[in-house]
């Protein structure tokens, strides 16, 4: 079985789609502005409340994608709403939301990132950024079209991208 590499001295490859290294992520106030909706999800039980009443409303007002509350709708169904949200709350430390970046070490694989400029949730300054934490080869890829789930929206672009960076065969 193949097991993941680190991302670290002696790592493989990283391949990094739409959201850039955490130290850098929140660092502009432009990400800061496009990322506000997270700050509402990192509170259990206030976020789905408002997802699933009378905010849903104004989610979908303010989400950008038209079927933005058809997600909504299925994720409560199908009762993944919750384990959706835990993501959010699990991978921004609330310091970070206090101006204080993570402290992380650089990361030393050769590394590719990849944003759509039809994004709206990230902005480009939090990838292009991530060069600087990266002591390994960078590499930034910029497809045009595709939006906030670019390996959705544009599976054959990105499916392109990857074999073109990554190397072949098992990793050790």
């Amino acid at each position: 079985m193949r097991q993941p590499a680190a991302v670290g001295p002696g790592a493989s490859h990283l391949a990094a789609l739409s959201a850039g290294n955490p130290v850098t992520f929140l660092r502009t106030f432009e990400q800061r502005q496009m990322s506000r909706y997270m700050l509402l999800f990192r509170f259990p039980g206030v976020a789905e409340r408002w997802l699933t009443g009378d905010g849903r409303a104004s989610f979908r007002s303010r989400a950008r994608h038209p079927g933005a509350g058809q997600v909504i709708a299925d994720l409560e169904a199908s009762g993944s709403l919750t384990p959706g949200l835990n993501w959010y709350r699990a991978s921004v430390p609330p310091e970070s939301r206090a101006g204080t970046p993570p402290q992380l070490p650089p990361v030393h694989a050769p590394t590719m990132g990849i944003w759509s400029p039809g994004d709206m949730a990230l902005s480009e300054v939090q990838m292009t950024d991530s060069a600087k934490n990266v002591a390994g080869p960078w590499r930034y890829e910029r497809p045009d079209g595709p939006g906030r789930r670019m390996q959705l929206d544009a599976p054959a672009r990105v499916s392109q991208l990857l074999p073109d960076f990554l190397p072949a065969g098992p990793v050790s």
